[in-house]
């Protein structure tokens, strides 16, 4: 059944039937990552183990790994140092559970901070970008991305200066 298993994450058993009615009901504190409806679309939510061949970058511009200081309420982080400007072609490219539906308006929330506020812009696959600003606390963000013409199953983005974002 779709999501109603128990999941080990760093030794504590997490229920995510439970994870998706907290989300469903505006209480997101207990469920990170990225979701469509109320389903956990990320690899390796909870940054536990190897980011793998799901989390990657393209160009020079990015260095990702994982984060065990800075947590979100005891989770480890994606930690994406920048040295430059990023945009399409030198991004971070995060494979995900879900192939966009052509020409598709998506919902991506997530759970960012920064170490000075930056733009910050996705896309699903090859469609339009969106941009939201990541500022230094942590804080919750929502931005909805189109999927192209393409089908695709990542989510593409990049930050417009030289700084880091968990």
């Amino acid at each position: 059944n779709d999501g109603e298993y128990q999941e080990t994450v760093l030794g504590h058993s997490i229920d995510t039937t439970k994870a998706r009615y907290l989300y469903a009901n505006g209480k997101y504190d207990g469920c990170l990552g990225i979701f469509e409806s109320t389903a956990n679309m990320l690899y390796n939510p909870y940054f536990t183990s190897s980011l793998g061949s799901y989390y990657s970058v393209r160009g020079s511009v990015y260095t990702i790994s994982i984060d065990t200081t800075n947590k979100y309420h005891s989770i480890n982080s994606l930690k994406i140092v920048g040295t430059s400007s990023g945009a399409v072609g030198t991004d971070v490219s995060i494979t995900t559970k879900l192939s966009c539906t052509l020409s598709t308006q998506y919902t991506v929330s997530f759970y960012a901070k920064a170490l000075q506020s930056t733009s910050f812009s996705a896309r699903w696959g090859y469609g339009d970008s969106s941009t939201t600003i990541v500022s230094t606390g942590w804080a919750k963000y929502s931005i909805t991305i189109s999927a192209g013409t393409q089908a695709y199953n990542g989510i593409f983005l990049y930050f417009n200066s030289a700084t880091t974002v968990w």
